[in-house]
């Protein structure tokens, strides 16, 4: 675990998480329709999103069991900046 309470910190946590669940993912969604022919999602974009959500649970470490509350603000920061880019992005016409 990275025990540093500061912004670049929570910014590299925030940012590197959804990548590597992204990847995830996206190898589970296509291992799932190479075996049963359906994807996970009924829109690929909505993978986005969802990789996002171990964010949650890095800011709750940060915040609640570690106390570094720079670290904290700034994954919940990006967080929602990404979540905000996806419905920009997505819903935008609604």
């Amino acid at each position: 675990m990275i025990k540093k309470d500061n912004y670049i910190t929570g910014f590299l946590i925030a940012v590197i998480t959804p990548l590597v669940f992204y990847a995830f993912l996206l190898g589970f969604d296509w291992f799932f329709v190479k075996a049963f022919g359906k994807s996970m999602v009924r829109a690929p974009h909505y993978l986005y999103l969802l990789a996002v959500t171990p964010n949650l649970i890095w800011a709750r470490y940060y915040l609640g069991k570690l106390k570094f509350t720079k670290s904290g603000f700034s994954i919940l920061l990006v967080t929602i900046v990404f979540v905000l880019i996806y419905f920009f992005k997505y819903f935008q016409n609604v």
